[in-house]
């Protein structure tokens, strides 16, 4: 995708010039001035709304800052259902969070073990997870961005992981001399969100000193996963988180 090329090969040239600096970058600096951007917008992440099943392996592919490796790749499955119960596996599918926010508990299943910790859920905290958010993405971005006077690009509208999405380039600029850096700094983080699922699909973010991150959800399919996913299998040793400790139980 053309847009996602020009993000990732402008983060990947900006930290190659910063490596031919003569006067280093305060990096810890820069960290600390760029860290909430990164961190914004967590209404558009939220899993647990229900009316808006699917299932897809999230890739997420971190690469180095000279654009030469791959620091880290990892996959995982991901599931919602249509009561906003969500599921994912990773590790291998050796460790599996369930949330229900239906039954407001949620499990850590060890599935070398067959142990499971159940966690009652606050109730606020099902509250604020289920709430839709109100406001698109571009608006959440663009008030969000304003408060840390970044610039905001809308990408319009087009078709990322089989679904349509809507995209937005959000970018921070640190101003040359700001942490010792001899040129403005930036940090720029693409969002393309399914406004029917209500996730984001794909994400890029690039930063001087830590490189790119693609987060892509592939294999995505939109509908309502089998319950049993859901469920802690039978035969799992339940225990509750605070210290007691169940018998062996069969689903929930």
């Amino acid at each position: 995708m053309r847009k996602q090329i020009w993000t990732t090969a402008a983060g990947l040239a900006l930290a190659a010039s910063l490596h031919a600096q003569t006067n280093p970058v305060d990096i810890e600096a820069y960290r600390v001035a760029t860290v909430k951007l990164v961190a914004a917008l967590p209404a558009w992440e939220t899993p647990l709304l229900s009316g808006h099943p699917y299932s897809a392996v999230e890739r997420r592919v971190t690469l180095s800052p000279d654009g030469k490796n791959i620091d880290h790749s990892d996959s995982q499955a991901i599931y919602r259902d249509d009561q906003g119960r969500t599921r994912r596996e990773m590790n291998g599918g050796k460790t599996v969070w369930i949330t229900d926010p239906v039954a407001g508990v949620a499990y850590t299943l060890n599935v070398e073990s067959k142990t499971v910790m159940k966690r009652t859920l606050p109730p606020e905290n099902v509250e604020r997870q289920t709430t839709v958010a109100s406001q698109s993405y571009l608006e959440m971005a663009t008030k969000q961005a304003g408060r840390q006077g970044a610039t905001v690009e809308d990408l319009g509208t087009q078709m990322v992981n089989g679904v349509s999405a809507q995209g937005v380039r959000t970018t921070t600029t640190v101003e040359k001399g700001a942490v010792g850096n001899d040129r403005d700094l930036h940090t720029v983080m693409e969002r393309w969100v399914s406004p029917d699922l209500r996730v984001i699909v794909r994400s890029v973010n690039t930063n001087p000193d830590r490189g790119a991150v693609h987060l892509d959800l592939t294999n995505l399919v939109v509908g309502s996963p089998d319950p049993s996913l859901f469920e802690v299998p039978a035969g799992y040793t339940v225990v509750e988180a605070g210290g007691g400790r169940g018998g062996r139980r069969g689903a929930q």
